[in-house]
């Protein structure tokens, strides 16, 4: 049996920048054509390019196999939680804002300011009785103080948003309380992430690597959720419920 004789390149066409057809020499002496793509790949090594720069900004070196395998679920839903919460934090904003009477002929500077000094020293004070109170369970229960972060994170927001829709000292109630809930909520938080991104080390010394990347993934999602919470609130300024 003869060996067929090897396919010999004889011309390339290109076309269009991106394609080219070959035209080689192949089985028999016939001439058999290809076309071929450089575009595609051009575009796969920049896409390619673009997810590395993405993972090195926000996820730790040597991802995945520098932290535990429940890692990438979490920074997913967290990120969603965080884009979200800033949306509404905007709109809270917003809402306690039309609350003191920004906007209104009767309202005065020194008013406001009085109502955001009652408010941020009640929530100090209410920050402070929680640490107290419920300070010792932060390291042995992470996950579930995490957990209780984010639903009084949800709820200083909502008592935020319908804070303008009541009178007088009603208002001044509620955005107190929403006061003492965000306190909470910080105090719940920064207490158990440290616990966290021990849990999520792996490699047992990239600790302040992954604290460095949620701190940036934080950053670009609160200027993320702004944007959104802004172009939101310009679309629902004549909704009172905004």
């Amino acid at each position: 049996m003869v060996p067929s004789e090897p396919k010999r390149l004889l011309i390339v066409e290109h076309r269009q920048g991106s394609q080219q057809q070959q035209w080689k020499l192949g089985d028999n002496r016939q001439l058999v054509s290809a076309t071929t793509s450089h575009g595609s790949k051009g575009a796969n090594k920049a896409s390619a390019g673009l997810t590395q720069l993405l993972a090195s900004a926000f996820l730790p070196v040597g991802f995945p196999g520098s932290v535990t395998e429940d890692y990438k679920g979490y920074v997913a839903w967290n990120t969603v939680q965080a884009i979200s919460s800033y949306v509404r934090g905007v709109l809270s904003t917003h809402a306690v804002f039309k609350g003191v009477g920004v906007g209104s002929q009767a309202a005065t500077a020194l008013g406001a300011v009085f109502q955001f000094f009652i408010r941020d020293i009640l929530g100090m004070a209410g920050g402070i009785m929680f640490a107290y109170t419920a300070g010792g369970n932060f390291d042995s229960n992470a996950k579930q103080w995490r957990l209780f972060a984010d639903v009084m994170n949800d709820l200083a927001m909502a008592l935020d948003l319908a804070s303008p829709l009541l009178p007088g000292s009603c208002f001044m109630v509620l955005v107190s309380l929403a006061s003492v809930a965000r306190a909470m909520v910080g105090m719940a938080s920064g207490a158990t992430h440290a616990a966290l991104t021990q849990h999520f080390a792996a490699a047992g010394s990239n600790a302040a690597d992954i604290s460095a990347k949620a701190d940036s993934r934080e950053r670009a999602t609160s200027i993320i959720g702004s944007l959104l919470g802004m172009a939101f609130t310009h679309h629902m300024a004549d909704n009172v419920l905004a």
